[in-house]
């Protein structure tokens, strides 16, 4: 240990360092309290042992002031030639730990030196562990926090700045529930080493708990060389893991703020950290983005939003739209898609693209969807859709129904209340689904399967475009997506795009429906390129239930 000795008394002070010198311990001394207060700033001892009379400062007032310059613990044994009631009690309030009698033998000395020892390694044992994630070894979240903190009052003063990076590992969650706990905690174990691995001396890292890393990089500004380093942590992360019989490629995204400018305070540092991560996250994820106020007012806004989204089903405010879906050869009506609006009370109708996104990553589209299989159920039996020859009822699914067990028992059930026949239901799935969420939704969707239910693929051509997949999964239906639809009289590569997409399906017995048909001339070359069906605004657009009502019984009327 560093002990300091504190003691007027020079002879007995030199009787002090040489018995504690022949133990082993560092020694360092001081005659008076000032010159120790000096001394034990400047070194930081793991031990004081301070003469309760000295003149001018006596021990009492230098444990007291010692007390105030370090906050964390560090034991203080008193020495005195006379140790009563009232001085001990005096000790213990100044910030004293114990007492040893002057002059000791060097057996009293050794003992209590021991003693302290054993207290100061226990606490910092215990000082480690609630600095330590458990799981990585690294820090924690409140280390990092006491890190952070410290680093903003060491650089208030000056034109220092640093950086803080906010980490997630993209996906995470689908591992952990694919392969299990254990294979997801070695493979944050691996991540955290790959971390420090990338980090200079000075830097700090600690994990914030789950799957998500704060980094802290001392004397770096935002510039060409901070987008190199991100650069390359994100290269070391991406490299693959292997754990046990599996290997693993994961992205991150990862949000920047920089002090001052993003924050002087470590809340405010975290939190714009956060939302800028929360941003590459919309960018589609697997990158790195920095603070912007932008981001900080959009992030607001999210938040409100899904704070009224809790509310929303409880309210009554979602409806339920319909799009008629066409034969394009003799304009008769062969099915309908089922379309969430949600009328807000402040903003009016609200587009999905900018809710459904929320929904799902808060959770919340698993009651929603629950409760727009049951409408769309009892609305196909007011209908009487299932006496309809051919006709199908089409509507959108969730991820994250495809990772609950669940699923496909609130589908039967509801299914069986109405006395609907399954192959009526027609499940769209996007790409992204089928791509991202293969191992785990593959169960779902054949359960559903073997219930009787059809499957189409939505938006298809956009993103993965993996035609592996069509023979993967049990696909009766491709949707073209609307993007290609819009300029396939104007782009020859467009164009080419939809008459593959055909021909395709076509050879593979697949259901071809184009979205978003919007002119005749684009209706013209669907027809001309042998595509059956179709919906969009030419057609129909989409229609509340009780108008659709009157479609429908039109329809019954003509045929």
């Amino acid at each position: 240990m560093k002990i300091l000795v504190v003691d007027d008394a020079k002879t007995h002070l030199a009787y002090m360092e040489k018995t504690l010198s022949s133990l082993n311990h560092e020694i360092l001394t001081a005659t008076n309290g000032p010159d120790a207060l000096k001394i034990f700033s400047a070194s930081k001892p793991d031990l004081i042992i301070l003469d309760v009379n000295m003149p001018d400062m006596d021990g009492f007032e230098v444990a007291k002031q010692i007390r105030n310059i370090e906050p964390e613990w560090i034991p203080i044994i008193f020495l005195s030639g006379i140790i009563d009631d009232k001085n001990i009690e005096k000790g213990i309030d100044a910030g004293g730990d114990d007492y040893l009698y002057k002059p000791s033998s060097e057996i009293a000395i050794a003992a209590k030196v021991k003693a302290m020892q054993r207290i100061y390694d226990i606490k910092n044992k215990l000082n480690f562990l609630s600095k330590t994630d458990a799981l990585t070894g690294i820090s924690n979240r409140f280390h990092f926090e006491m890190t952070i903190k410290k680093m903003i009052d060491e650089f208030k003063n000056t034109n220092s700045t640093f950086v803080l990076l906010f980490i997630d590992i993209d996906n995470f969650k689908m591992i952990n529930d694919s392969f299990g706990h254990l294979i997801g905690d070695n493979l944050l174990k691996e991540v955290s080493k790959r971390l420090k691995f990338c980090l200079r001396i000075d830097d700090f890292v600690a994990r914030m708990g789950g799957d998500e890393f704060s980094v802290i990089l001392k004397d770096v500004e935002i510039n060409d060389l901070l987008n190199v380093f991100i650069k390359k942590i994100r290269k070391v992360l991406s490299t693959p893991y292997h754990i046990g019989k599996n290997t693993f490629c994961i992205n991150t995204s990862i949000g920047v703020s920089c002090y001052p400018t993003d924050g002087t305070n470590e809340s405010t540092l975290l939190q714009n950290a956060d939302i800028a991560m929360y941003h590459a996250k919309t960018m589609g994820k697997n990158n790195f983005q920095f603070h912007s106020k932008l981001q900080s007012t959009q992030f607001k806004q999210k938040i409100l939003l899904e704070n009224e989204l809790h509310f929303a089903l409880e309210r009554k405010e979602f409806s339920i739209n319909y799009q008629s879906i066409y034969h394009l050869k003799n304009q008769q009506i062969v099915g309908i898609e089922a379309l969430l609006r949600w009328n807000h009370p402040k903003h009016g109708i609200l587009s999905p693209d900018l809710f459904i996104p929320i929904a799902e990553e808060s959770g919340i589209i698993l009651p929603i969807s629950e409760w727009i299989f049951e409408e769309i159920c009892k609305q196909a039996r007011e209908w009487s859709l299932d006496k309809i020859p051919h006709f199908k009822l089409s509507f959108n699914v969730s991820p994250l129904q495809l990772l609950n067990k669940n699923t496909p028992d609130i589908f039967e059930r509801c299914i069986k209340e109405n006395n609907l026949p399954v192959h009526l239901f027609e499940a769209e799935l996007t790409e992204t689904i089928l791509i991202s969420h293969e191992t785990f939704s593959q169960k779902v969707i054949d359960q559903l399967h073997k219930l009787g239910m059809n499957f189409a693929v939505d938006d298809f051509g956009t993103g993965y475009s993996s035609f592996s997949h069509l023979k993967t999964f049990p696909i009766r239906t491709i949707k073209i997506d609307k993007f290609f639809i819009k300029y396939v009289t104007s782009n020859v590569k467009d164009a080419a795009i939809v008459e593959t997409i055909i021909q395709l399906g076509k050879r593979m017995h697949l259901n071809i429906i184009a979205e978003g048909i919007e002119t005749e001339e684009q209706l013209n070359y669907l027809i001309k390129c042998g595509c059956i069906e179709g919906q969009g605004m030419l057609l129909s657009p989409p229609l509340s239930a009780d108008k659709m009502s009157i479609l429908l019984e039109k329809i019954r009327v003509e045929s």
